[in-house]
C-alpha cells in the first residue's frame, strides 16, 4: 500500500470504493431491467437495502 498510493497519486489517478451499488447495472441487464421505470425502481430498492445494512451494522 505504501508504494500504491504514491504510483496513483503520481498519475492523477482517483480510487473508487466498490459498493454494492457499483454491480447495480451489470444485475440490470442480467434479470432484463431495461425500461426507465424498472431501472429506477430498481436503484431505489437496492439504496434502500444497502443503507438498511448499513445502518443495522453501526
Amino acid at each position: 500500500m505504501k508504494m500504491e498510493l504514491p504510483v496513483l497519486s503520481s498519475h492523477e489517478w482517483k480510487m473508487n470504493l466498490v459498493t454494492p451499488l457499483s454491480f447495480s447495472n451489470y444485475i440490470m441487464r442480467r434479470l432484463g431491467l431495461i425500461t426507465h421505470w424498472r431501472h429506477s425502481e430498481f436503484v431505489r430498492r437496492s439504496e434502500r437495502i444497502v443503507l438498511s445494512m448499513i445502518n443495522e451494522h453501526t
